[in-house]
């Protein structure tokens, strides 16, 4: 491990260039294995330099050869594009007090071993954290991605039923299965909205199944039963029109809430 306090010889400031990492939180920047991913880039410039966490605060330093400092910029940048990165990265800079030690090449410099501790623990945390709600986004994606295919489903069966064809019902796996755990952020107004969905597709089976009863009855109803028969028919009509809005409403939400 090296320590704050090896020697070599000096070099003077203007030789070299810092650029500062800072991030919301230290969890953002410490113990996140960032230092080594940093001293990665310096290795593969072969720069002179090094990286250190600033002790109780959300920063990291590096300081390299000034000859090289707009590509280690530019690689940060690159590394800035992963997901799991949250940092921003300050602009390159002269730094200020004392001269520093040569280096002949780029390495880490790190705390003494509490203070190291202590940042791994917390950086494991954070990537649990992290990969918990990968998860989510995924298993998110892939229950939109279901219901989206239940929707065109939904609308293919309704043209069905529609044109005559009795022996369709409306299917709502998909839409039970969302709405028994939803993702954790999921928009309520959606979830209202499938809710209703499923209600109404409940409803307009039942009714479905009462028409193609009364299509294969063979004897005349009387008068209150056409009564019955009408409203009913009425009712079957009304939730054709609802299932189709709703269907259309639902698609809308569903790609507002995958972006």
């Amino acid at each position: 491990m090296i320590q704050n306090n090896f020697i070599r010889y000096k070099m003077s400031k203007n030789e070299y260039r810092k650029i500062t990492i800072e991030g919301e939180t230290t969890n953002d920047v410490q113990g996140t294995n960032l230092r080594d991913r940093i001293e990665k880039i310096g290795n593969e410039l072969n720069a002179g330099g090094f990286v250190r966490n600033i002790k109780g605060e959300a920063i990291v330093e590096i300081i390299c050869e000034a000859d090289k400092a707009k590509q280690f910029h530019e690689k940060l940048k690159e590394l800035k594009k992963r997901k799991s990165e949250l940092f921003r990265i300050k602009e390159i800079k002269e730094p200020s007090g004392k001269l520093f030690d040569k280096f002949d090449r780029f390495r880490i410099i790190r705390e003494d071993d509490l203070t190291e501790m202590v940042w791994g623990l917390l950086g494991a945390g954070r990537s649990f954290q992290f990969a918990e709600k990968m998860r989510e986004s995924q298993r998110k994606s892939r229950l939109l991605t279901g219901l989206k295919q239940e929707l065109t489903s939904i609308s293919n069966q309704l043209d069905c039923i529609k044109g005559g064809d009795l022996y369709y019902e409306l299917r709502t796996f998909c839409i039970e299965h969302f709405l028994k755990e939803p993702p954790n952020d999921m928009d309520n107004d959606l979830l209202t909205s499938l809710s209703d969905l499923c209600d109404t597709c409940y409803e307009t089976n039942s009714l479905v199944r009462k028409l193609r009863d009364w299509k294969l009855m063979d004897k005349d109803p009387s008068d209150k039963e056409k009564l019955i028969r009408k409203l009913e028919k009425s009712r079957f009509e009304e939730n054709l029109k609802r299932i189709s809005s709703l269907a259309t409403s639902i698609d809308e939400k569903i790609d507002k809430n995958n972006k």
